[in-house]
């Protein structure tokens, strides 16, 4: 019941997908109404729409664009240029659409002659490119930082420069294109424009060009005059104070009169705290409230400038977990295992290698690799992912879903995202009652991704993703739930292809000085909150680029920070090491500016690695400074001596390489031993480096004399400790795991072979004694080092299918209180909560069918119908006007 979205773009009824739209209520529109003979349209007051306005019938049936040409300029784009242009419904800036893929398009939608270039089709324009504006570039109330000589605004529409600069232009000196200015609409079909820089009007003819004048932000170039009816829809009333009556005229540089002054249409350019230090115009603006963050323990909550947005309804995410597809997994091996013992395959006990010869189907989920038992999937459903989960419901908030969350089949069909997993039939019609996000959890062999995101809803939050566990991912420890909360993470939206088309990611010019890249380029987040976050926490005493990215390759960009600046953090590169995998202000600031989350930083955590180093790691070669200033993140190489991480939650050896590959059996290799390279820390500091076998919570005894080792358990710096009974040979041990106890700012510590525990107070330090040591200290650590809070499931609840079958209401949810309120901005109705996702790229009648299966269930028209309504209706038109023309 839309119209097609390639022939009517701007239409109010034509397919509406998120971004700024012109919506106009066109004749289009009007006619259809008109003619189910129960309304009497009121044509006079239609709306004009510039798409496809005088193009011709033959718009309608041609291709968009031939060999990489197009006939319809002001519609469809065939490059994508550096400098924002002007979309078709002139409310936004933006770029076009045109990209390259990884593999060849479908004849039919290949418009260029290099068959792999077109556009996604998840703009639902059949893969024809157009200007698609960015996430913060609409002329109302996008983000100035972005969109540098516009003016914002009700009444900014806009308008097409040419060879316009900037008096002061940004630290990139990127080439200015097309700008939004205010608009003012008179008789006889006149428009006035207000630029940036000048409170003043100027007349702007249809045909001509004005030339900005000296009160203004630019220094050259000139602003393309539009047609009346390009700009003068859908204005707000013009107020008294716009009149024009008994003002002054002035004239422009170029002769063109100004009418009085008006007020400016944008809020002033103070952004607070994070203010435009001539960085680059990508940077996302700030909020209007700044508030102090409290303080909370010693240094566990830091503080921080966090600019907010409050005033709305936020609550917290309602994670929704559907593990239908393990139980059915479990229940499917069973069968497979009884049907391999009737033929006697090997006995009577269950192998997954032999069922794989009589049923090479069982691979995909009931392989060594993949095999989850009941026992695995209790644990997985009951244990870790509430844990998980909880991590982010106690820390981010979203705009409330209300009602159910309905996922449309098509998400999960053809060549969608997610089209490996097959949901519940109840998800697609029904949807999931009291969930903001659904997590479907499988542990499909075939999967090549951890995580992939299916859906996105209102504001393009994600709201649906499929995670794929392997039992080794399994288990209560704390190391695998924080795993299984990175991923989520990545599923709730940390995702670099993401934050590039809001505008958060930033590729510095290449500097020798203040970089450690090896000839590839390299990669930046740099929103507001995250740059804040990034000077305050590693203390530096300039402005930054925000925080660096890990690369997958020499071009591309790793959703992850980088592990040599940030290694103990949640988003961090992680490998088989303990890893303290803390939940930061640098992720939630990150989650923050992504607009549709509100972060809880006063749960942040506290990291002490690079913490104060006046952004020492995020420069080259500075060895020997970090020593001399930072001593826990480099270490003092000595073969054979055992040191604490710098997350304090496992032992390793001073290394500059991976720690893991240092362990053979039953002894500890010294950096002798092994080749001098690492993956994480180029260029090859000294770190501590450790591997599962020596983390304090669930490491091998033997190879850590005098620990203890258990969930509690945090490594702790030792002076002069003596051992008894080593199995091993170490030069010294100078750090041991003993358990851990936090309250009220106090640590209490129990170490092995002693049940009592011991006050420590910080800065001081106790003897130890008892049956495993001869003597030695253990030096008292910082509480915020040795005190992370950690999640435990209780409180949150995971659905089995009995909860979706049965449920008539709003539940309780997996991330927060059943008690809390579900009232929330309401979704538009005509999605019933969700959207293609952006990474769909090559569907082909899948691509409406989320549209025209849902509404053809409630009685509506099929978008096929539609179509041929209205191409009829069209072909009507130009033969009307073809007889009314003829002599």
């Amino acid at each position: 019941s839309h119209w097609e979205r390639r022939d009517a773009k701007d239409e109010l009824m034509s397919v509406f997908i998120g971004d700024v739209s012109g919506m106009f209520y066109t004749t289009l529109t009007l006619s259809i109404f008109e003619d189910m003979k129960f309304y009497k349209a009121n044509l006079s007051m239609a709306e004009p729409m510039s798409w496809g306005k005088n193009a011709g019938c033959s718009f309608l049936t041609d291709k968009c664009v031939k060999k990489g040409v197009t006939e319809y300029p002001n519609m469809f784009c065939t490059e994508s240029k550096t400098a924002l242009q002007c979309t078709s419904d002139r409310f936004a800036l933006g770029k076009c659409t045109v990209r390259t893929f990884d593999q060849r398009l479908p004849e039919r939608y290949r418009f260029f002659e290099k068959p792999k270039v077109g556009a996604p089709s998840s703009e639902l324009m059949n893969h024809c490119p157009a200007i698609k504006p960015l996430a913060s570039t609409s002329c109302e109330d996008g983000d100035s930082t972005q969109m540098p000589g516009s003016l914002l605004g009700p009444r900014s529409r806009c308008l097409k420069g040419e060879s316009l600069e900037l008096k002061e232009p940004s630290a990139e000196n990127k080439p200015m294109g097309d700008i939004c200015a205010n608009v003012r609409c008179g008789e006889n079909n006149t428009v006035m424009v207000q630029y940036k820089g000048d409170d003043n009007w100027y007349e702007c003819p249809d045909g001509e060009n004005i030339k900005p004048s000296e009160k203004s932000v630019f220094s050259k170039g000139m602003i393309v005059c539009p047609k009346y009816h390009e700009v003068c829809t859908g204005l707000p009333e013009i107020t008294p104070d716009d009149a024009v009556e008994n003002k002054e005229t002035e004239k422009s540089e170029d002769g063109h009169e100004s009418v009085g002054s008006a007020e400016q249409g944008e809020d002033s350019n103070d952004a607070g705290i994070f203010e435009n230090s001539g960085d680059d115009e990508e940077e996302a603006t700030s909020s209007s409230v700044v508030r102090e963050l409290p303080t909370k323990g010693d240094e566990l909550a830091e503080k921080y400038a966090i600019v907010t947005r409050e005033g709305q309804d936020w609550q917290p995410i309602r994670i929704h977990v559907s593990a239908e597809a393990v139980d059915a997994a479990v229940e499917k091996c069973k069968d497979w295992a009884a049907k391999a013992t009737e033929k006697n395959i090997r006995g009577d006990t269950f192998d997954p290698n032999y069922v794989e010869l009589v049923y090479p189907e069982a691979t995909e989920h009931c392989s060594e690799e993949t095999l989850i038992t009941a026992d695995k999937k209790k644990t997985l459903v009951e244990k870790l992912l509430p844990a998980a989960i909880k991590l982010h419901s106690e820390r981010l908030s979203v705009h409330p879903v209300q009602g159910n969350l309905v996922l449309h089949k098509t998400l999960f069909e053809g060549d969608a995202p997610c089209s490996f997993f097959k949901p519940p039939e109840g998800h697609h019609s029904t949807g999931v009652p009291g969930a903001d996000f659904v997590l479907y959890v499988t542990t499909n062999k075939k999967s090549n991704e951890s995580v992939k995101i299916c859906a996105y809803g209102y504001g393009h939050r994600p709201i649906a993703a499929v995670k794929n566990f392997l039992p080794s991912e399994i288990g209560e420890t704390r190391r695998l739930v924080r795993m299984a909360a990175h991923d989520i993470a990545h599923a709730l939206g940390f995702d670099t292809r993401r934050m590039e088309r809001i505008g958060m990611i930033y590729r510095p010019k290449r500097s020798s000085n203040s970089t450690m890249s090896s000839g590839g380029l390299i990669y930046f987040v740099r929103s507001p909150n995250t740059k804040e976050v990034v000077r305050k926490h590693y203390a530096c005493e300039n402005s930054t680029n925000g925080m660096r990215l890990d690369m997958e390759s020499n071009t591309v960009p790793s959703s992850h920070w980088n592990r040599r600046i940030a290694k103990d953090e949640l988003m961090s590169t992680y490998g088989d090491e303990s890893s303290g995998m803390f939940y930061t202000a640098l992720t939630l600031a990150t989650f923050h500016d992504m607009k549709f989350y509100q972060a809880n930083f006063s749960m942040a955590e506290s990291m002490s690695w690079g913490k104060g180093g006046k952004c020492l790691v995020f420069r080259k070669y500075e060895e020997e400074k970090l020593k001399k200033s930072h001593s826990k993140i480099l270490c003092k190489e000595e073969p054979n001596m055992l040191q604490c991480t710098s997350d304090r939650f496992g032992l390793g050896i001073c290394a500059r390489t991976n720690f893991s590959h240092a362990v053979h059996g039953d002894r500890i290799s010294t950096p002798d031993d092994y080749p001098k390279e690492t993956k994480w820390y180029k260029p090859y500091w000294p770190v501590v480096q450790t591997s599962p076998t020596t983390a304090c919570e669930g490491g091998n005894e033997e190879l850590m004399p005098g620990s203890r080792l258990g969930p509690q358990s945090r490594c702790l710096t030792t002076e002069s400790l003596k051992v008894k009974n080593g199995t091993l040979s170490y030069k010294s041990v100078q750090g041991i795991c003993a358990n851990v106890k936090c309250d009220n700012d106090t640590v209490r510590v129990q170490y092995k072979d002693d049940e009592t525990w011991h006050l420590c107070p910080q800065g001081q330090t106790i003897d130890v004694t008892g049956s495993a040591f001869s003597g030695g200290k253990i030096q008292c650590p910082k509480y915020s080092e040795v005190c992370s809070r950690e999640p435990s499931s209780a409180g949150v609840t995971v659905f089995t299918p009995v909860d979706i079958k049965e449920s008539t209401g709003t539940h309780g949810s997996s991330s927060a209180a059943s008690t809390r309120s579900d009232k929330g901005k309401d979704l538009p109705k005509s999605f019933h909560g969700y959207m293609l996702p952006p990474e769909v790229e090559h569907l082909t009648e899948e691509e409406r069918a989320m549209y025209r299966e849902h509404f053809r269930a409630n009685g509506g028209l099929d978008s096929s119908s539609t179509t041929t309504l209205m191409t009829s209706i069209l072909a009507l038109l130009c033969l009307a006007v073809a007889i009314l023309v003829t002599p």
